[in-house]
């Protein structure tokens, strides 16, 4: 098979729609530009395809009474709901980070069951997929990351598949993450501190750290600004709550922490592998804010007794502060209203409120006036505050809250609109924006899409730790695996903005280079002609070309090809003297299209 042929066919397919990657960029920073990029993926996603007529969605369950009378109020058309494939590849995305399997596509499509959808949504969460794909999810909030956890990654990462498997309630593991305390390679839920002692030098910058990670992760606050200084003359233009706050009320915050102390555990050589995170002897009086070294600027404040920064409130007399604190955590309705939308973030591609770890209370409350100038966070904060209350009436379990988002009219919305559509009505759901599969999903897709498997080294957070082998990018313990002599997997998940979780943050961007490696990585073309595969199978059967493509459509776009693509395709690859090179090539400008590396 000729690759300079093949480079010539995906031009000619699909033109300026492959390189459209480096136009779609992201700022993590600024909730306009996210709802203007995911306006300008969906506008890219479907350029030159008009919309089908479809008769308007009905409300499903709760969640849509919410959405649709707000659209009401704003006279936003009624969009209808999207079709059987398009669910089905969309929920299992968004369920368990891959395509789905080739014979669920074929019998899910097939089947007349009225319920059908509930009933893949009941047979995803069930999935070991599911369990894989979401303890990600949370490894990659708390940042589980070997460069500072080192011994304790491996059990942190194993304490977030347990919390998957047992579903457990968010607040009982909030409660377990900042009150269970010991060796950080022998008890998982320390290295939140461990995370958060980074490479400090003092011990304020600890606490401060521990203060800021608990509200950014439970709380989605990002009051790391005022651990430098006060808020006057920084924030008013940022942060409402913010602007007035001083460092001694983060001090105040940080000093519910201030019972901790935190000393090597085990070493190898020089290099600290743990940690042992424990309570001084005797107790704590405060936090000192008296340092003139560290990572910020001196501190001069004295003794700062604990106060929750969200209300003032301190400790009763004689009261363990961490546990007072943890307490204060799961019992403050912004925990829940973090955790809602988070979890609606992850299915819409978009928060609620955005972005999701820098929430202003002073602007996410309804009962509150805002100065001349500011804008609420939430464009609907009638449905915040309904889907806090049903992620309590949940039991803070993630699953059902899922089930209920994934069930609804709103998330089955279709990507395409019935009427003209108005980049306004975006944070209102009026219809499903695309957005970039992570790096992890686009590797997994292709994986299940070509039925090519190959192992993957995971390498443990000890030297005498064995090594696994894995199929999926999802169940790598770590964002530098895998490791070995061939780095093709792992310049792949890089160049498709993986991060590691320390200081190179995720990204949604595109890229000319994803591109090329989509065309030339041996990711992809390694695939094309494995000798066990979904087009070997195809072969052995002495399938025609054209039917092929459209099992190929089915396996790799979850979809039947229109006419039109079917026969564009076969036209494409025509030029390839023998089955075996046609069906190679159909793959590869398959994987190729725009819409593979989007979840609509």
């Amino acid at each position: 098979m000729n690759r300079r042929s093949m480079r010539t066919l995906i031009v000619c397919l699909l033109g300026a729609a492959l390189f459209a990657h480096e136009g779609m960029t992201a700022d993590a920073c600024s909730s306009e530009a996210t709802l203007q990029n995911l306006n300008q993926q969906t506008q890219l996603l479907f350029k030159g395809q008009s919309a089908s007529a479809k008769a308007a969605a009905q409300p499903i369950n709760e969640i849509d009474d919410q959405v649709f009378a707000k659209w009401k109020e704003l006279d936003i058309p009624t969009n209808g709901i999207c079709d059987d494939a398009t669910f089905l590849r969309r929920a299992s995305l968004i369920l368990t980070g891959r395509i789905p399997d080739p014979n669920l596509t074929r019998s899910f499509l097939t089947s007349t069951n009225p319920n059908k959808r509930d009933d893949l949504i009941d047979s995803l969460m069930k999935s070991e997929a599911f369990e894989t794909h979401w303890a990600f999810w949370f490894q990659e909030m708390f940042q589980v990351s070997g460069r500072i956890l080192r011994g304790g990654r491996d059990i942190y990462d194993a304490y977030f598949k347990q919390v998957v498997q047992e579903d457990k309630p968010m607040d009982q593991m909030a409660y377990e993450i900042l009150t269970t305390l010991g060796q950080s390679d022998l008890v998982p839920q320390p290295n939140f501190y461990v995370r958060a002692n980074d490479t400090v030098r003092v011990v304020q910058d600890f606490y401060d750290n521990a203060a800021i990670h608990a509200a950014q992760k439970f709380l989605g606050l990002q009051i790391e600004c005022i651990s430098c200084h006060d808020g006057a003359y920084h924030l008013e233009n940022i942060n409402l709550f913010l602007a007035d706050k001083k460092r001694e009320d983060l001090w105040a915050m940080a000093a519910y922490f201030s019972e901790l102390q935190r000393r090597p555990a085990t070493r190898s050589d020089n290099l600290i592998l743990s940690l042992l995170i424990a309570k001084q002897r005797g107790g704590s009086q405060g936090y000192l804010a008296e340092s003139d070294t560290g990572d910020r600027p001196a501190r001069e404040g004295g003794l700062i007794t604990p106060r929750y920064l969200l209300d003032d409130s301190k400790p009763a007399t004689g009261a363990p502060f961490l546990e007072t604190f943890a307490e204060k955590i799961i019992g403050d309705r912004q925990f829940a209203r973090n955790f809602a939308n988070r979890f609606w973030a992850h299915c819409f591609g978009m928060g609620m409120v955005e972005p999701i770890d820098a929430m202003d209370p002073l602007r996410i409350d309804a009962n509150l006036s805002l100065p001349e100038g500011w804008d609420y966070q939430s464009s609907d904060l009638a449905l915040l505050e309904f889907m806090t209350d049903l992620f309590i009436q949940s039991n803070y379990q993630f699953k059902p809250f899922l089930r209920k988002i994934v069930s609804s009219a709103t998330f089955q919305m279709d990507s395409q609109f019935n009427a003209e559509w108005d980049p306004a009505w975006t944070p209102y759901y009026a219809r499903y924006m695309a957005k970039r599969l992570s790096a992890e999903s686009v590797y997994d897709s292709l994986v299940v899409g070509t039925g090519v498997a190959t192992q993957l080294a995971n390498t443990g957070s000890t030297r005498d730790a064995a090594i696994t082998r894995v199929f999926y990018a999802h169940e790598l313990l770590d964002t530098d695996q895998p490791r070995g002599g061939d780095q093709t997997v792992t310049s792949f998940l890089d160049t498709f903005g993986r991060g590691n979780r320390y200081d190179i943050p995720r990204s949604p961007e595109g890229s000319i280079a994803q591109a090329l490696l989509m065309m030339n990585s041996g990711v992809v073309n390694s695939r094309l002609l494995a000798p066990i595969s979904r087009i070997s199978g195809y072969l052995q059967q002495r399938q025609s070309a054209e039917t092929i493509v459209d099992n190929l459509y089915l396996d790799l776009l979850v979809r039947m090809p229109t006419a039109e693509e079917k026969a564009t395709l076969l036209e494409a690859v025509s030029s390839f003297s023998t089955t075996q090179d046609q069906a190679a090539a159909a793959v590869w400008l398959l994987v190729n299209k725009l819409e593979f590396l989007f979840v609509y």
